[in-house]
């Protein structure tokens, strides 16, 4: 019987790591979460009192303790063969959307972080997450990754438009394309869509009608097809506001979009738009699962 998997959460932002890995029935060990952001944290103990946090990427010290717990001393305290790391790192400076400063931008330079402690923990397994970027960049990462990246869109198994690269040793299958539909997940109201826009950490600035119908961002929800109408002819009209036709998705929505279940987010003295920053920030639940589930085994008798 394996005792299960020992975690190490870089980035662990909410947790969605461990939220991941348990609906994909991996047994966890131990759980190591680092992670800066107020309302990351605040949401990760909510959910996951027993986390152990480590604080800043920057201040992990493999040989010293961290917050009482020796992660790893002069030899493993934890079988590597039973370590897992995984992280997120910032893409600030890669993505699309931003101003391309790449390696550049101190943010993205947290990645040589995640190298560095993947350099020492030597891990079994490795997993790593990031937006898609211009090939140069994604190069330099695969580079120091040793491992070709996997692209995929959320679509392909949930309601939302959100194209990740994922660079990790753990084996993974094909997906096939379940159609899950944006209206399915609406507490109310109408879509014009299948697939909602990306959910990014800013979604909670609301939007308007030039943004939705010209630049295709900021999903909005229509109170009904015929608000949708008439939101089109105010935006061929030059009226963007969307008061009174349309509303940005809830914040249960968005959770729902990235696979998170109902209330995820909800934690006291967190505004609704740091819950969306959070889910912004987030993973696809429903396909990091199709990554770990392959090491469900964790935990079963052989």
């Amino acid at each position: 019987m394996k005792e299960g998997l020992v975690v190490v959460s870089l980035f662990d932002g909410l947790s969605g790591g461990r939220l991941s890995l348990e609906q994909s029935g991996v047994k966890i060990k131990r759980y190591y979460s680092s992670e800066i952001d107020r309302t990351a944290i605040c949401i990760s103990l909510k959910n996951y009192p027993d986390n152990i946090h480590l604080g800043n990427i920057q201040d992990i010290s493999i040989k010293r303790l961290l917050n009482g717990n020796v992660l790893i001393a002069d030899k493993y305290e934890e079988d590597p063969s039973n370590i897992l790391l995984i992280g997120g790192s910032p893409c600030q400076g890669f993505s699309f959307a931003g101003k391309q400063l790449n390696f550049e931008d101190p943010r993205s330079k947290l990645f040589f972080e995640y190298i560095r402690i993947l350099n020492e923990i030597k891990p079994k397994y490795f997993f790593l997450e990031n937006v898609k970027m211009k090939r140069e960049y994604e190069e330099v990462i695969t580079s120091y990754m040793k491992v070709t990246p996997i692209k995929i869109n959320s679509s392909i198994l949930g309601p939302q438009l959100r194209s990740r690269l994922y660079w990790t040793n753990i084996e993974y299958s094909e997906i096939t394309d379940k159609g899950t539909e944006l209206n399915s997940i609406l507490e109310n109201g109408y879509v014009d869509r299948t697939k909602s826009y990306c959910i990014d950490a800013n979604y909670g600035k609301s939007g308007n009608l030039k943004s939705y119908f010209a630049s295709s961002r900021r999903q909005l929800v229509f109170n009904d097809k015929e608000s949708y109408e008439k939101a089109q002819e105010a935006y061929l009209a030059g009226n963007y506001a969307i008061k009174g036709l349309a509303r940005i998705l809830t914040p249960i929505e968005a959770e729902r979009a990235q696979g998170l279940p109902d209330n995820y987010t909800e934690c006291e003295n967190v505004s609704k738009f740091n819950r969306y920053k959070a889910i912004g920030n987030g993973w696809s639940i429903y396909i990091i699962n199709r990554f770990f589930r392959n090491l469900s085994w964790f935990g079963i008798s052989s």
